[in-house]
């Protein structure tokens, strides 16, 4: 089965090794803006960023999983992203299956994404 998700990459300064720090399905979007937003009026903040600024801080991945697992792992993710050119395999044979670094294309990717989140700048008070 495919999937579009919404996942945000987060790698490791050291190693340069790439983990899942956060994924949702992309019908998902709008309600995890919300929760963002009621957890700011929460603490008492009143600075948001817009919705289109908080979609540029994950990337839309189409994932590729056994649908018959019931839900979509990590490594699903990190499998679909190799197989579209984002990420490598840069250590094979782990326990916990292998290490993926990211490519050129997906950092020129969440860099052009930085850069457009910079510029709307705009925030929903």
């Amino acid at each position: 089965m495919k999937k579009n998700l919404y996942v945000m990459i987060k790698e490791s300064s050291q190693t340069e090794y790439v983990n899942i720090d956060r994924m949702f399905h992309e019908n998902d979007l709008e309600k995890e803006y919300q929760g963002l937003l009621d957890f700011k009026k929460l603490i008492g903040s009143n600075r948001v960023e817009t919705l289109e600024g908080y979609k540029l801080t994950y990337v839309l991945i189409k994932v590729d999983y056994d649908g018959r697992k019931g839900s979509i792992s990590e490594y699903d993710i990190l499998k679909s992203m190799q197989n579209q050119g984002l990420l490598y395999e840069a250590f094979k044979g782990g326990i916990f299956g292998g290490y993926y670094k990211m490519t050129d294309d997906l950092r020129k990717m969440m860099h052009s994404q930085f850069l457009k989140r910079k510029d709307l700048n705009a925030v929903v008070a």
